[in-house]
């Protein structure tokens, strides 16, 4: 008989901050604003505005014990609010778009995992802005996939 392979707990896994980074820039700097970037640093991700203030965002979720679904999820919908505010506040217009009155004009960031993919996004039904592309969580976490 062949050994069963131990199903993945995503909440308890390490998560893997230089891959981490990469997925989120890849996924997020295509839809920033325009003069902005967003670059994936040693473990962090760096928003850079055209004046060139520079925000940094650390992606490293390790500790001795492990890491929780909820680490990575704070972390993730942290910096999509931190880009949406600090683009906004530069910009004096709402990022990604308008959303409806209930939302004060900003659409909220969404972070959730559905299945075995991160899903991120600004807004919801009608009012959605702009939806990610779904980060495979097999992309983020350490070796032994």
């Amino acid at each position: 008989m062949s050994p069963k392979k131990r199903k993945r707990d995503w909440a308890t896994d390490h998560v893997d901050p230089q891959a981490l980074a990469d997925a989120l820039v890849a996924r997020l700097a295509p839809a920033i604003a325009a003069g902005w970037s967003l670059i994936a640093g040693l473990a962090s991700v760096d928003l850079t505005a055209p004046d060139g203030r520079s925000y940094g965002f650390s992606t490293d979720l390790r500790s001795g014990w492990g890491t929780n679904e909820r680490r990575l999820l704070g972390l993730v919908g942290d910096m999509l609010n931190i880009c949406q505010s600090e683009i906004a506040e530069a910009t004096t217009e709402p990022w990604p778009a308008r959303s409806d009155e209930h939302y004060g004009d900003f659409p909220e960031p969404w972070v959730g995992i559905v299945g075995d993919a991160l899903h991120m996004r600004y807004g919801d039904g009608p009012s959605l802005a702009l939806e990610l592309e779904p980060i495979n969580l097999r992309e983020i976490f350490g070796s032994g996939v």
